[in-house]
């Protein structure tokens, strides 16, 4: 049991340190250029709406100044209103008062003309006064008259100069009113702009932050990169020196026991025959490759085949799950141990079938690889024999 844990714990450590790939590297360079051509467009967009606004901007100010140069024209519409009105009213006044005093007047004629007559009866001599009087009055009444037609007459023009006046009022109250219906158009369709706007600030904030977060991940996984190729100079000077010390130190005893447990297991008598878990193109190839961008090696110790459907992964040959679970990097991990201490690790599944200690036989279904023509998934292979990866495309046909 230690022992298998051992194993385990092993193969989850090196796929730490081999949880990424040239493709994943060149992969990353594309989203991030991807993000970077979106994170312009969204540049662009805030411009084109920064433009549109400025000028909505200043199409609402010329409405706004027409609108106070109507209201200003509207005041002195009404206040000329009130003029005419007001002078209607005093001219009016003057023809009332007129009339009360020609009504007067004519009130004093009646009673001087009795007055007289009575005089005139009973012979006294000041009857040529009141006759005096009476014409007076009379032309003084003509006169009244005359004023009080000219006051009518103006009024029949106040009239018609309040009639335009009204007129004018009414329609500059109806330009007023599509006016402001105008600048309220202008206005929400300012604000709608300066809504886009914000949304456009907002989603160019966050793309820059998706950009800069892609960026520093790139940094990242080159200094993995660079970490990982160093760990593996100084793995393979170790593994070299414990192999040439194995070489040195072990017994014939050893060399025999495994020779006796090589040409016994069942695993290592199907080397070449054995089927690949899925039919599809490898893509990525066991053994030490080159990192263009990053000019730097990495050594891959599986193989990566590509599926463009829904494909069901088969074990292979007979073997015991050891592990079953999700591993960061390789999405779903199954492990499953062969006889004569040989392995096989399987990556990337989108779903897993079996469980840690499931016996199985060739042939029983392991999990399913999801894609699809536009976005092709990989399954991940390893053959080993303890601790060394082996070239699976030796043990595959």
């Amino acid at each position: 049991m230690m022992f298998k844990i051992f194993i385990i714990l092993f193969f989850l450590l090196s796929f730490c340190y081999n949880s990424f790939s040239s493709n994943d590297y060149k992969e990353l360079r594309s989203t991030i250029k991807k993000e970077e051509k979106e994170l312009l467009q969204l540049k662009n967009s805030g411009k084109d709406l920064s433009r549109k606004i400025n000028l909505i901007n200043s199409k609402l100010e010329n409405h706004k100044n027409a609108l106070r140069l109507l209201n200003d024209t509207i005041k002195i519409s009404s206040s000329r209103l009130k003029e005419i009105e007001r002078d209607i009213s005093i001219k009016e006044r003057e023809i009332k008062e007129n009339n009360e005093a020609i009504s007067r007047s004519m009130v004093y004629l009646v009673d001087s003309l009795q007055h007289g007559v009575s005089n005139i009866l009973i012979g006294r001599d000041d009857k040529v006064d009141v006759v005096a009087s009476m014409e007076i009055l009379s032309l003084a009444n003509k006169k009244l008259l005359r004023y009080i037609d000219v006051l009518n007459l103006d009024i029949v023009n106040l009239d018609i100069l309040k009639e335009e006046a009204k007129i004018e009022s009414d329609n500059l109250s109806e330009i007023k009113v599509l006016r402001e219906i105008e600048l309220k158009a202008v206005a929400d369709e300012s604000n709608s702009y300066k809504k886009a706007l914000k949304e456009v600030k907002d989603d160019e904030t966050a793309q820059r932050a998706v950009v800069n977060n892609l960026k520093e991940r790139e940094k990242a996984l080159e200094r993995r990169i660079k970490e990982s190729e160093d760990r593996k100079k100084r793995e393979l000077a170790a593994k070299k020196k414990r192999e040439e010390d194995r070489r040195n130190t072990r017994d014939e005893n050893d060399r025999q026991d495994r020779a006796v447990v090589d040409s016994s297991s069942g695993f290592v008598k199907s080397k070449g025959s054995l089927s690949y878990p899925i039919k599809g193109k490898i893509v990525e190839r066991f053994g030490r490759h080159l990192i263009e961008d990053a000019n730097t090696y990495f050594f891959n110790k599986g193989i990566r085949i590509s599926s463009n459907s829904n494909t069901m992964v088969i074990l292979p040959f007979d073997g015991t799950v050891q592990f079953a679970d999700y591993v960061k990097g390789f999405l779903n991990l199954v492990i499953v141990s062969h006889d004569g201490g040989y392995y096989t690790v399987y990556g990337n599944l989108s779903s897993v079938n079996v469980s840690s200690g499931d016996i199985l036989k060739q042939g029983s279904s392991l999990g399913m690889i999801n894609g699809s023509s536009s976005m092709p998934s990989q399954l991940y292979l390893e053959v080993r024999k303890s601790e060394d990866a082996l070239n699976p495309e030796e043990w595959f046909r």
